[in-house]
């Protein structure tokens, strides 16, 4: 009987660790990067422009400000593009905006890294400090024409300083597109 019972509370234990562990697994496919503000009517969006990139913060070396204005502006039309819209030089129905902020902050949550939890928590339990100069994004959608923002998402903290790469950027920039919806003319709240 006692072998029956400590098997069986292995088996109990083993199921709600494997669940456990699958369900952290999926939780950065589950976790959104942008959301509505209002509501919006796609079907009356169907082009586009990149604005500008802000960047906020400690200083960004010039050639860094060079790569990630063309890298947001490739990125980010790129995903536009793919979900049917159409990118204009100007007069578009609405413009995308990367802002780019480089400040000193505290370990990022687990999940707010660009490459994943596991090397998050790699990189915490290797550092001497829990404080580090770090990246985060923040993409604005707006209308054109009443400077309206509809739409946002914000990365905090999506990678330290010193991993900047031209991979790290073109994979946050994605990621902050990944949720905004293709032109399919539904409402959205």
């Amino acid at each position: 009987m006692g072998f029956l019972v400590k098997a069986l509370r292995f088996l109990v234990s083993s199921v709600l660790l494997t669940a456990v562990l699958a369900g952290c697994a999926n939780i950065e496919s589950m976790r959104s990067s942008g959301e509505f503000i209002g509501q919006m009517v796609l079907a009356d969006l169907e082009t586009f422009q990149c604005i500008d990139s802000v960047f906020i913060g400690s200083d960004f070396r010039e050639s860094q400000i060079q790569e990630l204005r063309a890298l947001s502006h490739e990125v980010l039309s790129e995903a536009l593009t793919a979900s049917g819209y159409r990118a204009v030089a100007a007069d578009g129905d609405f413009c995308v905006r990367a802002s780019w902020i480089k400040r000193l902050s505290y370990y990022p949550g687990s999940f707010d890294s660009v490459d994943g939890p596991s090397a998050a928590l790699r990189r915490r339990s290797h550092s001497k400090s829990p404080v580090a100069v770090r990246v985060s994004l923040t993409v604005e959608i707006y209308e054109c024409g009443t400077d309206r923002l509809f739409w946002h998402a914000k990365l905090p903290n999506i990678f330290a300083a010193i991993q900047y790469d031209e991979r790290r950027v073109s994979r946050s920039l994605q990621r902050a597109m990944r949720n905004f919806p293709p032109r399919d003319g539904s409402l959205v709240k």
